[in-house]
């Protein structure tokens, strides 16, 4: 099944251009970065490598991105949270599957350029693969390929204050929004490659992980998303902001409580979040992580909008 890029937009004079040598040099890069960040780790599954990606990659990914990518300026926050909202399937026959996490890691982006703001967002759920570029067969009913191949209308489930609410994400196909995070470990010792894959019935590495951020942040990859300041959005849009609502008073609400854990979260991601948001600290969303999912955030600002900024403060 193809994916749909529904996302597709007026964007061609807004995104970043970078000629095929710049991208090279960016993804070898953010390799580089990515396994500077999991070298160290004593234990492998997959919340393991997620948390290395969210707290131990973003400290070094910003200065990537600024040294690479001129006329911008680049900055990355994170947080890993372990425990996923469910989606839970309302409607026949999807509602006897089991409830599927939505998702292990969401990458946003947000970019500033020309005086507009564009949204980018890529759900991920992780998966470990020892078969080099092998092919890994999921059933077709597989509850977690249902959710991002079909996208049945869902309620929250294990989502704090969310638990209940309902959301119908269109279209009801596969998108470059929602895609496999393979770990392939089958490679040279303290070696672990991460690849992409869309979201299919056979799953194939497609794409370096890597490669993949690159994409991203140019909007070749992922699926779009509005400001919640534009009143009613999709559910989409709806959804991205929800995740992004919960994980940051997940966090908000952890450092207020005294868990301030440096691996738990690094850079100025509630702020992020805050500026764009409706978020408060809110008490009904618990602080033992029911209710959250795992982010990289990056903020690209041109630098004449900086400019333009700095000298309306003055």
């Amino acid at each position: 099944m193809p994916c749909v890029d529904s996302g597709k937009f007026n964007r061609v004079k807004k995104k970043i251009i970078m000629d095929i040598r710049e991208k090279h040099i960016l993804a070898h890069e953010i390799e580089d970065s990515i396994q500077d960040a999991i070298k160290d780790l004593t234990q492998h599954q997959e919340p393991d490598y997620i948390a290395a990606l969210t707290t131990g990659f973003v400290k070094s990914l910003p200065g990537i991105l600024n040294e690479t990518i001129k006329g911008m300026n680049f900055q990355v926050g994170g947080c890993f949270i372990h425990q996923k909202p469910l989606a839970k399937f309302i409607k026949a026959p999807y509602n006897k599957l089991k409830s599927p996490e939505i998702g292990d890691l969401l990458i946003v982006y947000k970019q500033i350029k020309n005086n507009e703001v564009m949204f980018n967002a890529l759900l991920m759920q992780a998966k470990k693969n020892n078969k080099p570029w092998g092919m890994t067969y999921i059933p077709a009913n597989d509850h977690q390929l249902t959710l991002y191949t079909k996208w049945p209308r869902f309620e929250y489930w294990k989502a704090g204050s969310l638990n209940g609410q309902k959301r119908s994400v269109n279209p009801k196909t596969c998108t470059p929004g929602a895609q496999y995070l393979l770990i392939e470990e089958n490679n040279p010792p303290h070696y672990v490659k991460f690849y992409t894959a869309p979201s299919s019935h056979i799953i194939q590495a497609s794409r370096c992980f890597a490669f993949c951020i690159v994409d991203f942040i140019e909007f070749h990859t992922g699926k779009p998303f509005v400001e919640k300041k534009r009143g009613r959005i999709d559910d989409w849009s709806q959804m991205i902001w929800d995740l992004i609502s919960l994980s940051a008073n997940s966090v908000f609400n952890r450092r207020n409580a005294g868990y301030n854990n440096v691996n738990r979260y690094h850079g100025d991601l509630l702020q992020c979040f805050i500026q764009n948001s409706d978020i408060q600290n809110n008490e009904d969303i618990p602080s033992n992580d029911e209710g959250g999912i795992s982010i990289i955030y990056i903020e690209g600002q041109s630098k004449d909008d900086n400019d333009i900024k700095r000298r309306e403060r003055e």
